[in-house]
């Protein structure tokens, strides 16, 4: 899925880069233009303590909670993870600085690249105070194009195969796109077994196991994407009984 904006809507995009007295220029810029979303990057230009003083960071921040409250706006702040957990599992404890950044936030998203395809991306809900704890437990795979746009291709990677386990599940993937590429050339399995050095008993076995497990994503898949239309439902059910 690709999610487009109008020519109109981009015209009422507005561009901010100046940091010195930021608050005081954007609430001119906010009362001006009513802006649902505010968009900050990154979080690091704008602090100038350090990111591990908890109570300076949670104060720094409270000036944005009062400003999204005063006008209804939601702010979305670009932020670093720590080069140490690269190789480690999504968390929302793997934002740089203190726990005080993630504290304050409602929603933390980290963004993994998979390092056999730098390319595809995993979007990973590591917090969400209003969301159920299964779509915390799996990323959304996303593409990133040579035109700097995302797509969703509609697969969950479950977070505990994101990663040491992910690039072995690349490598599996690869296989598959190899095999089913050389039976497209009117290769046979054995010639296959051949040229990749196993067993035609072998080649059989990772296609099979590769497409089993492709159906399972594509199982939970859908029941997660059921039980967000039906959380959506509720919350709209909540808003429409208030």
């Amino acid at each position: 899925k690709k999610i487009t904006i109008s020519e109109e809507d981009i015209q009422r995009l507005n561009f901010y880069f100046d940091t010195e007295y930021f608050l005081t220029h954007i609430v001119e810029i906010i009362e001006e233009n009513k802006p649902d979303l505010l968009i900050i990057d990154c979080f690091s230009d704008l602090f100038s303590g350090e990111l591990y003083e908890t109570n300076k960071v949670r104060g720094f921040l409270n000036e944005f909670q009062l400003l999204a409250v005063r006008y209804g706006l939601c702010i979305l702040f670009l932020h670093h993870v720590g080069k140490r957990t690269e190789d480690l599992s999504p968390s929302k404890n793997n934002a740089l600085g203190s726990q005080g950044f993630e504290a304050k936030m409602r929603l933390v998203v980290e963004l993994k690249t998979d390092k056999a395809q730098p390319n595809k991306k995993f979007f990973c809900i590591v917090k969400g105070n209003y969301l159920s704890h299964e779509m915390k437990k799996y990323a959304h795979n996303l593409i990133f194009s040579d035109n700097l746009i995302f797509s969703d291709t509609g697969q969950l990677t479950a977070f505990e195969n994101i990663n040491k386990a992910g690039s072995d599940l690349s490598e599996k993937e690869r296989d598959y796109n190899d095999i089913m590429q050389m039976r497209s050339e009117g290769m046979t399995y054995q010639e296959i077994a051949d040229r990749m050095g196993m067993s035609k008993t072998g080649v059989f076995g990772r296609v099979k196991r590769y497409e089993e497990f492709q159906e399972k994503v594509r199982q939970q898949t859908k029941e997660i994407n059921e039980k967000q239309q039906e959380l959506i439902f509720n919350n709209q059910s909540m808003l429409t009984e208030k």
